[in-house]
């Protein structure tokens, strides 16, 4: 597997349970996280914080917040299994098309 050291992952979802452990994985490895959070000061957001993980607030309605955040990425990790899923997807997928590697649920 190739070094991840260095390289900046975003995560969104991040304080769920697949994105928490994402963000856990990438941090043991090296890799530089950015955890896209709607509240920062959760507990779950706290415990990221001290993992080491760069907490953003985020809307992943906002295209033009997405594109920014996502620059310079070396890839994203999104699962999206909210009810609005299919509203958010669309933003989402423009906002990353210059990614290199991205997995989407």
């Amino acid at each position: 597997m190739a070094s991840l050291k260095g390289k900046t992952f975003v995560i969104t979802g991040a304080t769920g349970r697949q994105g928490s452990a994402v963000v856990r994985h990438l941090l043991k490895e090296g890799a530089c996280v950015k955890a896209l959070t709607r509240d920062p000061n959760s507990k779950r957001a706290q415990q990221l914080t001290a993992l080491a993980a760069k907490l953003v607030t985020g809307d992943m309605c906002n295209p033009v917040a997405l594109t920014t955040l996502f620059q310079g990425a070396a890839g994203i990790y999104s699962v999206q299994i909210s009810r609005g899923a299919w509203k958010e997807g669309c933003p989402f997928s423009n906002a990353c098309i210059y990614v290199p590697h991205v997995h989407w649920r």
